[in-house]
């Protein structure tokens, strides 16, 4: 009787140690998922950040070069007259008028 008792319990312990192995192993397998899941996402972000890198870079290059281009034109470029203040315009055509009249005086000199 005593050593049934005992084999009970002893089957008992193997059952729910057994069980106890089987959760174990489960969560393993689902912790396994999740890190190479992990892993994925993270390689395909690395990824999709080495590109957008490269997009910026290009994009950088691709300004510097227009900055350039635009420089160029506009060095031998006036502002258009919407942008000149009034007083500006009065004052260049006052200084024209001068200048010519200063001209010529030297001309005639």
């Amino acid at each position: 009787m005593e050593l049934k008792k005992v084999r009970e319990k002893l089957e008992k312990m193997r059952y729910i140690s057994e069980n106890r192995i089987t959760e174990s192993y489960m969560l393993v397998q689902k912790l396994q998922d999740k890190y190479n899941l992990a892993t994925k996402v993270l390689r395909k972000a690395k990824e999709e950040r080495d590109l957008l890198i490269k997009g910026r870079d290009i994009a950088i290059i691709e300004v510097e070069e227009l900055r350039k281009e635009v420089s160029r034109s506009d060095e031998h470029r006036e502002a258009p007259q919407y942008f000149i203040c009034p007083i500006s315009l009065v004052i260049k055509k006052v200084n024209r008028e001068r200048n010519r009249r200063l001209y010529r005086v030297s001309s005639q000199n």
